[in-house]
């Protein structure tokens, strides 16, 4: 799992939680900032089990309680968080993750959320735009055709050079607006995978839903 944000002027990640069918466990290698109490970070500089990057000299602020992935200022910073280990469970799974965007209303930048086969994080993408070639699924979080907020799910199977595409947002398989800036609260999104269908919840409502299935990532 990794969390990217470009130029979205302050992004703070409280929770991040993988959990198995029925929330049966927590996969703990996988999550932060699920439990009451307890610190994200125990010396605010690193994540047990996650490698957080910054763009250039920028290295995102790890605080107690939730990551600040880029700053309010300056703008054209990027920020992500990458898993070190991969998902292992084969059954069903559910990822929660809690965030907020602060800034201008008509912020350019974009939040992404990705589960892939391979990681990436010695050799981050900027964004999805200028990807190559990946295998799995990318959540993207933006201000798509100049909406309040918008959440869309991109698939590629391996096959699909994104960067090369003449318009890659058509690749989008699911989509649905939300006004996700300046909300004043922390935002709930919810991948939810189960036998036969895939779905994005966000705020409690659904998002979209799909039969299409992703595959175990092993790393």
């Amino acid at each position: 799992m990794h969390l990217n944000s470009h130029s979205l002027r302050t992004i703070a990640w409280s929770t991040l939680a993988f959990t198995t069918a029925h929330a049966q466990y927590i996969i703990e290698n996988l999550s932060f900032g699920h439990k009451d109490g307890a610190y994200i970070s125990s010396d605010l500089m690193t994540v047990p089990n996650f490698v957080i990057q910054g763009s250039g000299d920028y290295v995102p602020q790890v605080l107690s309680d939730r990551i600040l992935l880029t700053p309010p200022y300056p703008g054209n910073m990027r920020g992500s968080i990458w898993a070190q280990q991969p998902l292992h469970h084969s059954g069903d799974w559910t990822a929660e993750i809690d965030f907020r965007a602060t800034g201008m209303e008509r912020g350019a930048g974009n939040l992404q959320i990705w589960y892939v086969k391979d990681s990436q994080a010695h050799e981050t993408p900027t964004s999805l735009y200028t990807a190559h070639k990946f295998d799995g699924l990318v959540l993207v979080i933006d201000q798509y055709e100049g909406h309040g907020g918008s959440v869309r799910g991109f698939l590629n199977d391996g096959k699909i050079d994104i960067k090369a595409h003449p318009d890659p947002d058509t690749l989008a398989f699911g989509k649905c607006d939300y006004a996700y800036r300046n909300r004043g609260e922390l935002t709930p999104i919810k991948l939810h995978h189960a036998d036969g269908f895939f779905e994005v919840i966000v705020d409690g409502a659904s998002c979209f839903k799909t039969d299409k299935r992703l595959q175990r990532r092993e790393s």
